[in-house]
């Protein structure tokens, strides 16, 4: 009996549709858009301690996605912010800003070894100005996976942040996040990812590893949970981040 359930357990896996929607981590995002019809709800929490005793917690970051036609997918995301400057300072609770969204793929797709889509998304100045200012956040980005192996997938991210009519300084960031997750087993797919960011004006660069794990329950609820560890001094030293990822809808 045992060795029947380690073998319909491998070919379950063999037979899983190696798409980036299943399994995808936490900040390194599939190219492949949902399908019409298909939906996620994503809940996210995360953490972080700065190294001069301020911290800063997503509690939590809401984003929706829906697949409105071929190759089409609608974003949707608004968090919960709360930031504290020091150990004895008072914390700031406050919204964050409100953004829509739209990714398209424009090479490869489901079934195929490659994909690469492209991604725009605006953020509203609708968050508490003292977190998060009050411009216009404009960010156009690539997205591309690559499947080396059936158990494997490699996800790259590369997106552009540009601020515009704030009454602070405008800022522009360069992020990238990239992640290579296997497929263990039905239930369990180990990630690793690389997530950082470099300020185009001062050339401050934040760079943290992600040891990440996903439990997959059925096809329709994934927990997952990183650990980000600050790979440079201006990094913070430790995170933890969180997400749980409910969908309904066909994934191909």
């Amino acid at each position: 009996m045992r060795l029947a359930r380690y073998l319909y357990a491998a070919a379950a896996v063999l037979c899983l549709p190696l798409t980036g929607q299943i399994a995808e981590p936490i900040l390194a995002h599939s190219a492949l858009p949902l399908s019409a019809g298909a939906g996620a709800l994503k809940l996210d929490y995360a953490r972080e301690q700065g190294r001069s005793g301020a911290d800063a917690e997503v509690i939590p970051e809401v984003m929706l996605e829906t697949g409105v036609g071929r190759g089409l997918e609608a974003i949707l995301r608004y968090p919960l912010l709360r930031f504290k400057e020091g150990f004895e300072l008072p914390a700031t609770l406050g919204g964050g800003q409100l953004a829509i969204g739209a990714r398209y793929l424009i090479l490869g797709g489901a079934g195929q070894r490659y994909a690469v889509s492209v991604q725009a998304v605006v953020e509203a100045p609708t968050g508490d100005t003292r977190l998060v200012g009050d411009a216009t956040q404009v960010i156009p980005a690539l997205f591309s996976d690559w499947h080396p192996a059936r158990e494997i997938a490699i996800h790259s991210n590369v997106l552009w942040d540009e601020s515009f009519a704030g009454s602070r300084h405008k800022a522009s960031f360069v992020q990238y996040d990239h992640a290579v997750v296997w497929l263990a087993t039905a239930h369990l797919a180990p990630v690793l990812e690389l997530a950082g960011s470099t300020n185009a004006a001062t050339g401050r660069t934040l760079l943290a590893g992600l040891p990440e794990v996903i439990f997959r329950k059925g096809a329709h609820l994934e927990l997952k949970a990183a650990l980000p560890l600050g790979l440079n001094s201006q990094t913070p030293r430790f995170a933890v981040r969180f997400q749980v990822a409910l969908f309904w809808g066909k994934r191909e």
